[in-house]
């Protein structure tokens, strides 16, 4: 799935995800207006939709939808998807098999776990240029 940047703030997102999203209207994404991003993943959470992306920091982030146009509505024939029971925000997850099956994978990507970075890098078919851990 290829989206372009629509907005970079917390200023961009409409307010009721905004609101509900913890975010300020100064919040920032760390993604370029104009540029195109690739989703790696989706999370349906108690706030909205979210995608995991790239941001221009090199680093893996989950963005809220709103703050892009999708170009290239595609999913990779790989992705998987499941429902989420724990209690917690995050309530279905479409994306790379790890992401899906390990439940610990989620969290430790956002914690930024050296092997569950590796392991996004991988499943995701990302490079070996940007960070790293």
């Amino acid at each position: 799935m290829k989206l372009v940047s629509v907005g970079s703030q917390g200023r961009d997102l409409p307010p009721d995800v905004l609101a509900a999203s913890g975010n300020t209207p100064f919040s920032r994404f760390n993604i370029t207006v104009g540029n195109e991003y690739r989703a790696h993943a989706m999370e349906l959470s108690t706030y909205g939709l979210n995608v995991l992306v790239v941001v221009d920091t090199g680093w893996s982030y989950w963005v809220p939808i709103s703050l892009f146009r999708v170009v290239d509505g595609a999913l990779p024939a790989h992705w998987e998807f499941a429902v989420v029971e724990n209690g917690g925000p995050v309530l279905a997850l479409w994306g790379y098999p790890s992401l899906i099956h390990d439940p610990d994978h989620h969290d430790d990507l956002i914690e930024r776990e050296p092997a569950a970075v590796e392991v996004f890098r991988r499943e995701a078919g990302i490079g070996d240029s940007g960070p790293k851990g």
